[in-house]
């Protein structure tokens, strides 16, 4: 049964099929993939919806059958803090399938002599495999690679932020993985991520191990037509009303990007507007970035005064298709393209801007928004 909420409009996690908009072209992609045994590599913008699309693959009927194991490996910083997250996946995976799945799982993890704790939140065991040598790390991931590739279903394994293991301090960590999960035939993968070139990077350059080794498949912002249904049709089914127009300019001025629309819809919904016009939904856009102004202002004191001059730049005309056009460095009294080259670099390398086959934009919309008023 699908959880009611109060606000429909969710901001983090996944709430089931009633609270997810649409995705689905990208979610029959991802189920046919994984039925025809192809591994999928799928790339979009920070909070675009990415790890909600997966989860929401997970609940398909299709995969039913299946162990789904979802691992988020942006907190980790090496080859043990991968083990250890995905060890942990098995285990909230195992639970879901029964105390008897979850006993003959931690029997397994036992043989890797791991510190063996119980999370005082979820109240689940919870495993911490250490190891003493990079040899020994590298054998502790392709062991439990093994052992959980030895389950009596077919298994799908979700690893989010991928890119991450880039900035893992051991050698060869690419060739690894890529060794371990050509040793796998019954389970199926799923390499998500954020930063865009870097995921390129991995799975297009012909030298690196993971090139042309899945499908890929890139997220895009939602139909507008598809969103805006579905945000009427939430503001109508708690007896509100939101005007065509407003939706509109919420749409454009989020530029459809998921987490931005679904963040003001939410803040709409809580405030109890029971007729929702543009001039409300510009309103409450305006109180957001006053909340958000402090958190904004540091970035200024953080950033160099080029790289954030650049930023303002950028937010102020919106897209830019040349950032190293004289036209757009004289207007905005940017300094010498060298210079501004340097801090488009180090911003694209940090992920607050990103290039889009329109150009460039800041990557936060928010950011964007408030830079630019």
């Amino acid at each position: 049964m699908t959880k009611q909420l109060s606000n429909p409009f969710v901001i983090s996690g996944y709430a089931g099929s009633d609270n997810f908009c649409d995705r689905d072209p990208e979610t029959e992609k991802i189920l046919k993939s994984l039925k025809n045994g192809r591994n999928l590599t799928l790339i979009s913008p920070r909070r675009m919806g990415k790890s909600g699309l997966i989860q929401h693959v997970f609940a398909q009927s299709e995969l039913k059958d299946s162990s789904r194991i979802y691992a988020d490996i942006l907190p980790t910083n090496n080859l043990e803090g991968l083990t250890n997250v995905l060890s942990n996946a098995w285990i909230r995976q195992s639970f879901g399938s029964g105390k008897r799945k979850l006993s003959k799982v931690l029997d397994v993890l036992k043989s890797f002599h791991p510190v063996i704790r119980i999370d005082p939140f979820t109240g689940l065991p919870e495993v911490e495999i250490s190891a003493r040598s990079d040899v020994e790390k590298s054998d502790n991931l392709e062991n439990l690679f093994y052992r959980i590739g030895k389950e009596e279903k077919p298994v799908v394994i979700a690893i989010d932020e991928f890119q991450q293991v880039l900035d893992y301090p051991e050698e060869n960590i690419e060739a690894l993985l890529r060794s371990s999960v050509q040793q796998l035939p019954m389970v199926r993968f799923i390499f998500s991520g954020s930063r865009m070139h870097l995921m390129n990077t991995m799975f297009t350059q012909s030298k690196r191990p993971f090139y042309q080794s899945t499908r890929m498949l890139f997220l895009d912002p939602i139909d507008p037509v598809i969103y805006s249904r579905f945000i009427t049709g939430k503001f109508k089914s708690g007896k509100r009303t939101i005007e065509p127009e407003a939706v509109g300019w919420l749409l454009d001025w989020t530029r459809g990007h998921t987490y931005y629309v679904q963040y003001i819809c939410n803040w709409l919904y809580s405030e109890g507007y029971t007729r929702i016009s543009p001039a409300v939904v510009s309103e409450v856009s305006r109180d957001i970035l006053l909340e958000m102004q402090p958190v904004f202002s540091q970035y200024r004191r953080l950033l160099a005064p080029r790289q954030f001059e650049l930023l303002r730049a950028i937010a102020r005309e919106g897209t830019v298709k040349s950032v190293l056009s004289g036209s757009f460095i004289l207007a905005h009294s940017l300094g010498t393209p060298s210079s501004v080259r340097t801090s488009l670099m180090a911003m694209i390398e940090k992920d607050m801007i990103r290039e889009f086959p329109e150009g460039y934009l800041v990557d936060d919309v928010f950011f964007s928004r408030w830079l630019k008023e």
